[in-house]
């Protein structure tokens, strides 16, 4: 997979490419280091001004600055090319990162996907004063003349807002959090999570032009024990906000109203004794059962995906799920929901399938197990009915 990071200048966009080749292994072009190395040895006649702020000006004209660029891509181009009779390279299965902060037509060409770190002005002139010992006027002169890119930008596949927090947008994956936008518009209602989240959230929602009223966000913090001293609640039903494992800040979340009791535990890299003791009076258990480790293996995502969601900032696999189901059966747990189950690594009948075999094979207490039901991807889960009209 080619990737592009762009973004003006001070935005993050070398940290970014720094944690991907320190992480997943990638090989990182910088466009400002190749287009330095071709002025240095004097392979064109184009003289930048100082400091060294390459082909920024407004000043420059056209002319200087397709000339650079072609000379630039062409090398890019030339890189790829050794890398890949080199080391093999498969474009399926390696990572090559191309960092850019002037993108061209022909980097769009040569990337599978193209992703716009953004931050602000005031940001950029803290981070370029602490980096780079620039001025404020400096900044501002590089600032103005990447105005003429904003083209490009807004192309971009994904854009990260970089706000000097962690980096990431229940937890706050898009997946779980682009229903709000439609929710919102026509509903005055709480959301709750973590701070990190809810900031994310509000950037997200501000992108897509829908204006959240901030006096709704309530922040909460993980609990280590569960008492009546330790839930919150809405109404008659109250919920422990409890901490997940997963690449970015998350929760999961076990509500009770009067004797039934019922979990949501989604997007877990791993889980722990005590996360299987916080499900031990649950009576609906919703449970991530999001791959099979053969079909994983086998599509198409490169190796850096595959590794992050096989990692413990991850996601539970089917025999992850039917252990857990194993180690929490009890009298109390009625039924489990397969949830969040991958489109490409999984399918709502293998999940089922393999879940309910595995434990036919594999369960040897006396416990009853629960019944096993499926969360369909696209279609509202059915309703819980019991005595407490849950």
């Amino acid at each position: 997979m080619v990737l592009g990071i762009i973004g003006k200048v001070g935005s993050g966009k070398t940290a970014c490419t720094e944690y991907l080749e320190r992480e997943y292994n990638a090989t990182v072009l910088s466009c400002d280091k190749i287009a330095k190395e071709i002025i240095e040895n004097k392979e064109t006649d184009y003289v930048p001004l100082p400091p060294f702020i390459f082909f920024r000006s407004e000043e420059v004209q056209e002319e200087c600055r397709q000339k650079i660029h072609k000379i630039v891509f062409d090398r890019i181009l030339e890189y790829i090319n050794n890398i890949k009779n080199e080391n093999n390279f498969d474009k399926q299965k390696s990572l090559l990162v191309i960092e850019c902060a002037l993108p061209s037509e022909r980097l769009f060409e040569m990337c599978d996907k193209i992703i716009y770190i953004k931050n602000s002005y005031e940001d950029k002139v803290k981070l370029l004063k602490e980096k780079r010992d620039y001025d404020e006027e400096t900044t501002k002169l590089i600032y103005d003349s990447q105005k003429y890119y904003d083209k490009f930008y807004n192309r971009a596949d994904k854009i990260i807002i970089n706000d000097g927090t962690k980096i990431d947008l229940t937890h706050s994956h898009a997946d779980h959090i682009s229903g709000l936008q439609s929710v919102l518009k026509d509903n005055d209602i709480k959301i709750v999570s973590q701070r990190d989240t809810l900031k994310s959230i509000a950037k997200f929602l501000d992108e897509k032009g829908v204006k959240a009223n901030l006096e709704n966000f309530k922040i909460v913090s993980p609990i280590n024990i569960l008492n009546e001293n330790s839930c919150m609640s809405v109404g008659d039903i109250k919920f422990y906000p409890l901490k997940g494992c997963h690449d970015v800040p998350s929760l999961y979340y076990k509500f009770v109203l009067g004797d039934t009791i019922v979990a949501i535990l989604t997007d877990m890299g791993q889980y722990n004794d005590y996360n299987l003791r916080t499900l031990d009076d649950v009576k609906y258990l919703m449970l991530e059962c999001n791959y099979d480790n053969d079909m994983l293996m086998d599509n198409s995502y490169p190796p850096f995906l595959k590794n992050r969601i096989l990692g413990s900032g991850g996601h539970l696999s089917n025999i992850n799920c039917s252990e857990i189901i194993m180690k929490i059966a009890n009298d109390n747990l009625k039924e489990v929901y397969l949830s969040h189950i991958s489109d490409d690594s999984n399918s709502e009948e293998y999940a089922y399938e393999f879940v309910t075999k595995y434990l036919e094979e594999n369960y040897k207490e006396e416990r009853k197990l629960p019944e096993i039901k499926v969360s369909k991807r696209v279609e509202i889960t059915e309703i819980l009915n019991n005595d407490n009209n849950l």
